[in-house]
């Protein structure tokens, strides 16, 4: 385009955004939408709860026929258990055990030493 020709066009577009006073405050309630947002469901949810453990990452190998039907069954019946994630099952399902083995073994007392590291790979055949 030649800058010799003048055209009748304005540009238009959106106004100028209003910039906030400072006498604006900040509503007390969110707003009605705001309670979809993750962040607002999250924090009304925690409310007067304790807080959470931190998590750590958990690597372990299983057989692929165990993982095949435990993911089906999360899938199928997360809804129901109220599974908030397949790691919230697995450690859920790790809880059970965990909780079982210390009834059976140690009078529904927990074990020492948890913190300690396990020695790698399977033990030997006796």
């Amino acid at each position: 385009m030649s800058d010799a020709i003048e055209s009748d066009r304005k540009v238009a577009g959106l106004a100028p955004r209003r910039s906030a006073s400072k006498t604006d405050t900040a509503p007390s309630e969110p707003a009605p939408l705001g309670r979809l947002l993750r962040k607002v469901r999250d924090d009304e949810a925690r409310a007067g709860q304790e807080p959470e453990e931190p998590m750590v990452n958990v690597t372990i190998s299983i057989p692929k026929s165990l993982r095949t039907r435990a993911r089906a069954a999360f899938k199928a019946t997360s809804y129901l258990e109220n599974d908030h994630s397949w790691s919230h099952m697995v450690s859920k399902a790790l809880e059970s055990e965990t909780s079982r083995r210390e009834a059976t073994h140690n009078g529904g007392e927990a074990y020492d030493g948890g913190d300690q590291r396990l020695a790698p790979g399977r033990k030997l055949q006796d």
